[in-house]
């Protein structure tokens, strides 16, 4: 059971925030983007498959992001207010409220991502999008990310892997022998509530450290 929160710990992490914004940026559309989950999974996960979340939702409103997933273990929530430049990690995990900040995890390197742009194109939503490899380096390691986007929806809107011209459609990341797919199934541009940027009460502070050793993940 340890291995399932860790795993999921870190696939939140690099889902909903790989590449936050600089602060002060404001979205200029704003709507609801749904995606699938498509899991290649080591042996040793394979019976946990079920635990795992098989869509996630991404609400795009005027100053912030809110991702959420939702498992047989529990609600996360990634919440990146573009006004701070703050990334939240909500979790409710077994009836048990915990907020995580990307301050608590790691130090923003704010090293520049390096982009390379593919000719390669295919249609994903009903929106048309184009290939890119993104490579960033983070805590002395190299993360690289095939990326499907479009230009059809505003960078601005796009938390995740700062510096591609468009928003995101689908995209692979590699965590701990996984590989994970996101690939976008519906889009609707329509009102999003401010509350939905907002931490809501009940939920408790806890440092990474802290996270991992209530878990049993601690040295």
């Amino acid at each position: 059971m340890k291995n399932v929160f860790v795993m999921l710990l870190s696939i939140v992490l690099m889902s909903g925030s790989a590449c936050a914004e600089d602060g002060g940026k404001k979205n200029k559309w704003n709507g609801t983007i749904k995606y699938s989950l498509d899991y290649d999974l080591p042996e040793a996960y394979e019976s946990q498959r079920a635990m795992l979340a098989t869509e996630m939702t991404c609400y795009i409103g005027k100053d912030f992001t809110r991702v959420e997933q939702t498992s047989t273990i529990g609600d996360q929530i990634t919440i990146n207010n573009l006004a701070t430049g703050v990334t939240t990690v909500l979790m409710d995990l077994m009836g048990k409220k915990i907020a995580l900040t990307t301050e608590d995890v790691e130090e923003d390197e704010k090293v520049e991502p390096v982009i390379e742009y593919l000719e390669e194109t295919k249609t994903i939503a009903g929106y048309e999008c184009s290939k890119a490899v993104y490579t960033i380096q983070k805590n002395g390691a190299e993360a690289v990310f095939e990326v499907f986007y479009t230009s059809e929806l505003p960078s601005e809107a796009n938390t995740q892997f700062k510096g591609i011209e468009g928003f995101p459609m689908e995209y692979v990341i590699e965590s701990q022998g996984m590989v994970i797919t996101y690939s976008a199934i519906e889009v609707k541009e329509e009102k999003v509530s401010k509350s939905l940027g907002k931490v809501p009460d009940g939920y408790e502070h806890m440092t990474y450290e802290e996270f991992m050793e209530m878990m049993g993940g601690g040295q």
